[in-house]
C-alpha cells in the first residue's frame, strides 16, 4: 500500500508543475502554491490539509484522464 500511496504523490506533484506551467507559462506558480500548502500545513489540521491534497490529486488526475495522458 506504501508505493501506492508514493505514485499517487509522485503524479501529484507532477500534475501541479504541469498544471501550474501550462496555466501560467512559467514555473513560479507552482513554487507559490506549494508556499501556500506550507502555510496552510501550519495553521491547519494536518487532516484536513492531508483530504484537500488528496481531493486536489484526484481532481487533476481526472483531468489528465478526460485528455487522454494519465500522470505515471
Amino acid at each position: 500500500m506504501i508505493w501506492i500511496q508514493r505514485v499517487i504523490s509522485i503524479s501529484a506533484g507532477i500534475s501541479v508543475v504541469l498544471v501550474g506551467i501550462y496555466l501560467q507559462g512559467n514555473i513560479p506558480t507552482v513554487g507559490a502554491s506549494g508556499e501556500a500548502i506550507s502555510i496552510a500545513g501550519k495553521f491547519y489540521p494536518t487532516a484536513l490539509v492531508l483530504w484537500v491534497l488528496w481531493l486536489v490529486t484526484i481532481t487533476i488526475s481526472a483531468f489528465f484522464v478526460i485528455y487522454g495522458t494519465r500522470p505515471k
